[in-house]
């Protein structure tokens, strides 16, 4: 052990396991998601916390995977069967895919 704290930053809020986080890098945000069924937007702030939480969605059931669309920051989740998309600031839906069979 090189003696390093190698901890940049803490996500506090999510209520059970956090599956994805991906770095949104057109909007500058941290975005998870996890076996809670949200998918939340975090801020980066000087200290390296990450305790704020800018935006939070309900996914109803737990996220399978997560994409930020480098063009626009729109965000991706995948869900047991489908794939939704939302704006990257408010997280308001924009597109739901269906389809996917699970198994």
């Amino acid at each position: 052990s090189s003696g390093i704290n190698a901890e940049y930053g803490v996500l506090q809020g999510h209520e059970s396991e956090v599956s994805h986080v991906i770095w949104n890098d057109v909007l500058s945000l941290w975005v998870s998601g996890g076996d809670d069924c949200t998918v939340r937007t975090w801020e980066p702030t000087s200290s390296g916390y990450l305790d704020i939480t800018i935006n939070t969605i309900d996914t109803q059931c737990p996220v399978t995977a997560l994409a930020a669309d480098a063009v626009n920051g729109a965000i991706l989740v995948g869900l047991q069967d489908s794939v939704r998309v939302y704006e990257g600031e408010t997280l308001k839906p924009v597109q739901h895919h269906t389809g996917h069979t699970v198994y």
